[in-house]
């Protein structure tokens, strides 16, 4: 697992090669909150990067979060049954196997 952040609260100006970079050479993305996971849909969105995400998987903290995210073409979009990060670690090991 490695990591990259794409978004903050506030969007950081990447160049869209970048972007676009970064989604072909990862298979899953983290959200944390709601509002990450809204901007990460804006920017995904505007830059007209959703097709990249189809052999992504979107791993959340919250219902709430994978609600957000629903629009978007992810191979899939996981929540964490409890909110924490303990919770979400064990989800994505299930998921890979780990």
């Amino acid at each position: 697992i490695s990591e990259h952040i794409l978004y903050r609260a506030k969007a950081i100006n990447h160049n869209i090669k970048d972007w676009e970079n970064i989604l072909k050479t990862n298979s899953a993305i983290c959200f944390f909150s709601a509002t990450n996971a809204n901007l990460f849909e804006e920017l995904i969105s505007k830059n007209k990067l959703s097709h990249l995400l189809k052999n992504i998987d979107a791993f959340c903290l919250s219902e709430k979060i994978s609600h957000e995210l629903k629009t978007l073409p992810f191979r899939n979009i996981l929540s964490s049954p409890i909110s924490d990060l303990s919770s979400l670690s064990k989800t994505i090991k299930n998921y890979y196997e780990i």
